[in-house]
């Protein structure tokens, strides 16, 4: 490998479709790189401009960030030796945050927040799931990629269908 070529090697850990997103030192959001698909795990880069850059995975089907090599945010910087192998994989989320956060989804996308106050839930859980309303927006608004978006409702579209065939 050239002295002056860097290389990266992100490695899918996870099974399904991995979105790449990638912010040089330079730029103010971050840009979405590739997909990162299951049978081809591997995508490498070699720009110079790529050290010190911010990396972001985010699962396709879950919509979740993912961890790079145990980080929600990999940085490639010219301190490591390269090549640089992350390995992307699921982080662990108990199961109150993957309901919090299913459920969360749902409300941010179809845009009825104000409806936590009538569902039939302990008054601690509303306010919790209104944070977890306004996490998600904060977060899906500062990365600008607009990934966000209901799975849940494409599995119900689905399984809808099949019922009546």
């Amino acid at each position: 490998m050239a002295e002056n070529k860097i290389s990266i090697i992100f490695v899918n850990c996870i099974g399904s479709d991995i979105h790449l997103w990638k912010k040089k030192p330079n730029d103010i959001d971050y840009e979405w790189q590739t997909c990162i698909q299951y049978e081809e795990p591997e995508y490498q880069i070699d720009e110079q401009s790529d050290i010190n850059s911010l990396w972001k995975f985010y699962d396709h089907i879950t919509k979740r960030y993912l961890h790079g090599n145990g980080k929600n945010i990999f940085q490639c910087d010219k301190t490591q030796s390269f090549p640089i192998r992350v390995e992307i994989k699921t982080p662990l989320y108990s199961l109150k945050e993957l309901c919090m956060y299913t459920v969360a989804t749902r409300i941010l996308v179809n845009n009825c927040e104000d409806a936590i106050d009538d569902i039939e839930i302990p008054e601690e859980l509303k306010k919790e799931l209104k944070y977890y309303v306004k996490h998600l927006e904060l977060m899906y608004e500062q990365d600008g990629d607009c990934c966000i978006y209901d799975w849940t409702i494409h599995h119900e579209d689905n399984y809808n269908e099949k019922l009546n065939k």
